[in-house]
């Protein structure tokens, strides 16, 4: 790319991510989207560049990466005051915690996805977060961490009228 123009170049460069991301070309596409960073003009294209890293790294499973882009996509939220998005959000950070063996970070963002998501009325994130979190405990055998884990979900389900929930 040697136009000039900055808006044909981050043109160009959008084109290029998104048939890189089509053709399953995960790391070139995630190296072009972090390049994209550096054109963006606002937070709406950070936000989207930032989410097209993510996606490609999680497609690479490279989980620490997408973990890294995932907590500057937190704090853009925060900055641009879309705390509604953060909980789904946490949850996958928690997720791939997870299936990094980092059991510790999994469990503190499970706990603050938990809280966030049910400030919010997100009961289907929150309970989300504590199945999750029950699971987690329940592979380490800690059974009465599970129980307290259920309790706590039965009544997420409850506020959230779910009734296949609370079977």
């Amino acid at each position: 790319i040697q136009s000039g123009d900055r808006d044909e170049q981050q043109r160009l460069l959008e084109n290029l991510a998104s048939l890189r991301e089509n053709w399953f070309r995960f790391e070139p596409a995630a190296t072009t989207y972090q390049t994209l960073l550096t054109f963006a003009g606002d937070d709406l294209e950070e936000i989207e560049y930032l989410k097209g890293i993510i996606r490609n790294y999680q497609d690479l499973e490279e989980l620490q990466a997408a973990i890294e882009f995932q907590r500057r996509l937190a704090s853009k939220y925060e900055q641009t005051l879309q705390p509604q998005l953060i909980p789904s959000l946490t949850l996958a950070i928690a997720r791939n915690y997870r299936g990094l063996d980092s059991l510790t970070e999994a469990q503190t963002y499970y706990s603050a996805t938990y809280s966030g998501a049910l400030s919010q009325g997100q009961t289907n994130v929150a309970s989300d977060a504590l199945q999750d979190l029950a699971d987690l405990y329940l592979e380490d055998e800690q059974l009465e961490d599970v129980l307290y884990l259920y309790e706590q979900r039965l009544t997420v389900e409850r506020l959230s009228y779910n009734g296949y929930g609370l079977m």
